[in-house]
């Protein structure tokens, strides 16, 4: 008698899945990484353009700062420096005043 091995099944678990039905991860992190990216790009390209727009803003706006600058006139220039004047002779005496001591006693 001669047993034949070709014949023989050996039982395993069986899998119901579908071989199509697998997620590919990869695919999904390239997805991810060129979002990533570009959302990167864009950023740099409106920094930039934002930054050009602000550089070109602060130089006409000094240009402007330099052409008030001869408007003041030296009346309100005089009366904020007599302002300040008697502000620091109220700060000196203060601070030159003794204070008095209180009795904590009473």
């Amino acid at each position: 008698m001669k047993f034949n091995f070709k014949n023989l099944k050996i039982h395993s678990k069986k899998s119901y899945k579908k071989g199509s039905q697998v997620i590919d991860p990869h695919f999904y992190w390239n997805i991810v990484l060129w979002m990533i990216l570009t959302m990167v790009v864009t950023a740099f390209v409106y920094g930039f353009l934002v930054f050009r727009k602000v550089n070109k803003d602060f130089i006409s706006s000094d240009l402007e700062i330099n052409l008030q600058a001869g408007i003041l006139k030296k009346g309100r220039l005089n009366d904020a420096l007599d302002y300040f004047k008697t502000r620091a002779q109220k700060s000196a005496e203060i601070t030159n005043s003794p204070s008095p001591i209180i009795d904590p006693s009473l």
